[in-house]
């Protein structure tokens, strides 16, 4: 097993989150700072993302998309004949 990175390296230390002494605080702040904002596109995806302008052809990726929060919302604003998809790199 590597070793953890330690949290002292903020800024590197969200290269390699899952490595770090406490990937959780990271979970923890992300959800903090960005609660306003999910919010936001939990009470109307429509208008949250009507700016991405998505297409019945487009196709769309969410990467590092983390608990996929945004993404459920996500799916509600697109077309039904748009395809989208999500990945991140650690199991929640």
């Amino acid at each position: 097993m590597k070793e953890p990175v330690p949290s002292t390296a903020f800024a590197d230390a969200w290269i390699q989150v899952d490595r770090t002494e406490n990937p959780d605080f990271f979970v923890k702040l992300l959800d903090a700072t960005r609660a306003e904002l999910l919010e936001r596109a939990r009470l109307s995806p429509a208008a949250f993302f009507a700016h991405l302008d998505i297409r019945p052809e487009h196709r769309v990726l969410d990467a590092g998309c983390g608990t996929g929060t945004c993404c459920a919302c996500l799916q509600i604003s697109c077309p039904t004949e748009a395809r989208w998809a999500s990945i991140s790199a650690r199991p929640w």
